[in-house]
């Protein structure tokens, strides 16, 4: 009895935040939505942001949906997600002190909700690619400062 309990704790405690955490909530924002820019500007503008962007500032194009991860009112992270001409792309995008259970909850909400049928790719930060690695992402181009990378769908 004792190490079924050790398993499923040891299970319970691998799972993302986005499952367990209701301090965690990941909000849509259409890319023409006025409050899109009031919660974003501030971080897009710090310094310690871009420097987390390789110093490459972060850009709003027509048809992007924002999933921006929120505990209470401060955002924990965003992840820009870009219709193109093969599907979907995940590019310049932030993640407060690298949290991993932050990317878990960004990325299980975005695979949620495209269909099965499209292909979604994301340029990975070098420091973040275990943890898209973990959320069913492959390598499919290395650069010298990120990955290319996409997702390898799980959907039945």
């Amino acid at each position: 009895m004792f190490f079924l309990l050790i398993f499923l704790f040891s299970f319970l405690i691998t799972l993302p935040c986005s499952k367990f955490c209701d301090s965690m909530k990941i909000r849509q924002i259409e890319d023409n939505d006025p409050e899109l820019y009031s919660l974003i500007a501030p971080l897009v503008m710090n310094p310690k942001v871009l420097k987390s962007n390789n110093n490459y500032p972060f850009k709003n194009f027509s048809g992007t949906v924002w999933y921006i991860a929120m505990e209470d009112s401060d955002i924990s992270g965003f992840m820009p997600l870009k219709k193109n001409n093969t599907g979907f792309h995940i590019d310049n995008y932030y993640i407060r002190d690298n949290d991993p259970d932050t990317i878990d909850g960004l990325l299980d909400s975005i695979t949620e909700d495209i269909s099965a049928d499209v292909i979604l790719t994301a340029l990975v930060h070098k420091r973040h690619i275990n943890d898209f690695r973990r959320n069913h992402f492959s390598t499919i181009k290395e650069l010298t400062n990120y990955d290319m990378m996409q997702y390898v769908l799980m959907k039945s």
